[in-house]
């Protein structure tokens, strides 16, 4: 007997299915089952989330633009801007046979994972280059130029893996809140224009709702900043109280100073405050800080100078920090010869409560304070080339007094409201707030601030003579000639005589005038102040000029010219000129 082997193996050539085979000693086995055949993956095209109808969608000027560049043969695109912008409503309007893979808060690997999901593939052991191969052969053997959705794709998904699903052989369209991603073409979706705005509310409150607060709705288009998310949230908040009297006009006081209560109750998705968190906490800690600090700049915007004064850094890192920002899309450039930025709209307001949550708005505000100052300070003088670097900043320079007034600091104002005197006197000209700004600042100051109050006075006179209150220009400047030599302030002094000595000329006390004139220039000439001196000169011509001397304004016009052209001030020699064309016609 041949001794048997514990391990058989057996050959069977053929196709044996459905038939009986019998192994070994008579073990029989019948109807041999047929192998599986591989299962036909089937992608869910066309299955993205809800969407608005074609009634209720208010196209937004973008869509065919999308369109046309996704028909280019394997084309990517990506859709960007803040939050609430419509990027995922209008990515669900390009194409009803998309397949749709939410990419939100996901990295790479997982968004990977997703889009396998999504094309009715299960490969939980395979690699990451295998998934990528399937989905290849996939794409290329049956769904070629197929239209892929990725939305909202963010910063945790940014990195070769992500490169590598963006280059299989389908077409991409992309939600994000960043600008760039792998040199992908990037259309911006912008705010809603006022038309589109008002269109929206309607096609969800109706025309019965809408029409006879026609007036107050376009007022909350305006308050939410056309955001079409803020937008939603108002027609939603109507909708619900449709039986009260007068909801958008309700809605508009609620929310008229209060960015927090931009949200409809019950669901997160309508509530500003929550979209906006988003973006926010996709920061790492020391970027969150940088973003709620920015909340101190007026709305008109900022420049990367003064960012780098308020986050206290160099300004090569404030301007990688100010890049990053602008890629995520909390802030943008403001158009202009200059570099400036600002963030988005209705982010003033969110970062404005982030600033005030982690208690950094006194040091903020103090920051952006002494920027300023020192910002005037050296820039004190009114010059053509530096029209387009302080210009911009009154903006800043105003909501700096309004928070430093409001928070009873009077040497900041004080300061705030006279170092930029000869830029508010001549080229800002707005009076009414330069003067309640130096009038809050004078009670603040203690006895031993003579000089800021001294300089307050000044400016307060100054503001008072353009007003033609003589009167009490006279006060203010005899008030603050008397602070300035008691501190010994060679330097104010000849600044209120000179402005006194102006005043002389209005009112006809020529030779006085021009006795004091000869006193100040000594005052200059002692300091080494050669600007001043051609500045005195040149009022004075001035001065006399509207008060009908033009052969004395011309005399002095001409002793203001040349020195304007010695320290190569072309705009103001030109001015002279004019001056002493005027005195010879």
């Amino acid at each position: 007997m041949t001794e048997q082997s514990s391990e058989s193996k057996v050959e069977i050539g053929g196709n044996i299915e459905g038939g009986t085979v019998i192994v070994g000693n008579h073990n029989t086995v019948n109807n041999i089952l047929p192998q599986p055949k591989e299962r036909d993956p089937k992608p869910l095209f066309g299955s993205i989330p809800a969407r608005k109808t074609e009634e209720q969608y208010v196209r937004r000027g973008l869509e065919d633009e999308v369109r046309a560049t996704l028909k280019q043969a394997r084309a990517a695109v990506i859709v960007s801007g803040f939050g609430g912008m419509g990027k995922s409503e209008l990515a669900k309007h390009i194409d009803e046979n998309a397949l749709w893979v939410n990419a939100s808060g996901k990295n790479a690997a997982a968004i990977l994972n997703e889009l396998l999901q999504r094309c009715d593939l299960n490969l939980p052991d395979a690699s990451d280059a295998q998934k990528l191969a399937r989905l290849r052969e996939l794409f290329l053997r049956q769904y070629p130029d197929s239209l892929v959705v990725l939305d909202d794709v963010r910063d945790a998904a940014v990195s070769p893996l992500l490169d590598d699903i963006l280059a299989l052989p389908c077409k991409f369209l992309l939600t994000s809140r960043r600008i760039q991603i792998k040199g992908i073409r990037s259309l911006t979706l912008d705010k809603m224009t006022p038309e589109q705005a008002f269109e929206l509310m309607r096609r969800i409150v109706g025309d019965k709702l809408i029409r006879p607060e026609a007036e107050t709705a376009q007022k909350i288009a305006e308050r939410v900043k056309f955001n079409p998310l803020g937008l939603e949230i108002c027609a939603r908040w109507v909708w619900q109280q449709q039986h009260g009297l007068n909801p958008f006009a309700q809605f508009y006081k609620n929310t008229e100073k209060d960015f927090q209560k931009l949200k409809a109750e019950g669901d997160e998705r309508w509530n500003l405050n929550f979209v906006f968190d988003v973006s926010y906490n996709d920061l790492d800690e020391a970027d969150q800080k940088r973003f709620r600090q920015l909340a101190v700049f007026a709305p008109t915007g900022f420049s990367p100078q003064a960012a780098a004064a308020v986050w206290d850094m160099d300004i090569s890192e404030a301007e990688s920090a100010l890049e990053r920002f602008l890629n995520l899309s909390l802030i943008q450039a403001v158009k202009g010869t200059e570099n400036r930025y600002r963030l988005h709209d209705l982010l003033d307001e969110y970062a404005a409560l982030k600033l005030k949550e982690a208690g950094e708005e006194e040091a903020a505000q103090t920051a952006l304070a002494n920027w300023l100052i020192e910002l005037f300070g050296k820039r004190y003088h009114v010059k053509t080339e530096s029209i387009p670097v302080i210009a911009p900043e009154f903006d800043n320079l105003a909501k700096s007094c309004e928070w430093v007034l409001k928070n009873s600091k009077g040497a900041l104002l004080a300061l705030l409201a006279t170092k930029p005197r000869n830029w508010l006197f001549n080229y800002f000209r707005q009076m009414s707030d330069w003067l309640r700004w130096l009038n809050g600042a004078l009670p603040l100051l203690g006895e031993n601030e003579k000089r800021l109050k001294a300089d307050a006075l000044q400016s307060i006179g100054d503001v008072q003579q353009f007003r033609d209150e003589r009167d009490a220009a006279l006060e203010s400047y005899n008030e603050a000639l008397k602070l300035f030599r008691q501190v010994g302030a060679k330097l104010g002094e000849a600044n209120v005589l000179a402005a006194l000595s102006r005043m002389m000329v209005s009112s006809g006390e020529i030779e006085k005038a021009e006795a004091q004139m000869a006193e100040i220039i000594q005052i200059r000439r002692a300091l080494q102040d050669i600007y001043s001196e051609g500045a005195d000169y040149g009022n004075f011509a001035i001065a006399l000029l509207n008060s009908g001397r033009k052969q004395k304004a011309k005399e002095y016009a001409l002793k203001a010219r040349p020195i304007f052209e010695k320290i190569q001030l072309p705009a103001i020699v030109e001015m002279m000129d004019r001056v002493i064309a005027a005195c010879e016609g």
